[in-house]
């Protein structure tokens, strides 16, 4: 889950090496909107050691309802696990300002790199190759119906003949999104 959203905190990964999260969708709370209850889109949890809180988005976070965010910050506050070890992502399109209300965006085509780097790294046990596969498809799924990249071109890209002629012309925001997937090491020293 750390490496999922983007999180590099060394104490906590390490605090929390050894724990199994329990996750829970749609996880209801006594605020979201003034005077209004919520529900939560998912809460991981290790352990009362710490504490991951996601909001998700379909769109920039500029387009999205982010007001209610501002109820879930007390329900958080009042939660067991340390305050320096809970963490609160919106997960967005695209997004202008490093905090909404308390929740820190991570876009899409940030947590599909990260998804295809779990599954390559998936791929190298061949009982797991089956779930590196579903975790692509999703992948497929959300950088065609989220991000918009076109199908067809994805598929040229990844064509034999393509690969042949090593010459394929590429919006650079999907050839950027490809290019970080399969070359750029993430934090933790995985490429």
């Amino acid at each position: 889950m750390f490496r999922l959203f983007g999180i590099n905190d060394p104490a906590a990964l390490a605090l929390c090496q050894h724990t199994r999260p329990t996750v829970e969708r749609e996880v209801p709370v006594p605020q979201g909107h003034d005077n209004q209850t919520g529900r939560l889109d998912l809460v991981v949890r290790y352990a009362e050691k710490a504490l991951i809180v996601v909001e998700v988005k379909m769109t920039d976070a500029e387009d999205a309802d982010t007001c209610k965010q501002r109820g879930y910050m007390q329900w958080i506050k009042e939660q067991t696990e340390p305050q320096e070890h809970t963490y609160r992502i919106l997960l967005v399109v695209e997004a202008a300002k490093e905090d909404y209300h308390g929740f820190a965006p991570w876009r899409w085509a940030a947590l599909c790199v990260s998804l295809r780097r779990i599954a390559q790294t998936l791929c190298r046990e061949p009982q797991r190759v089956v779930l590196a596969a579903m975790i692509l498809a999703f992948v497929g799924a959300v950088e065609q119906n989220v991000l918009s990249f076109p199908a067809p071109l994805l598929r040229h890209i990844y064509s034999e003949q393509a690969v042949k002629e090593q010459a394929v012309k590429v919006p650079s925001e999907i050839g950027d999104h490809i290019e970080t997937s399969f070359q750029e090491k993430d934090a933790y020293g995985n490429a």
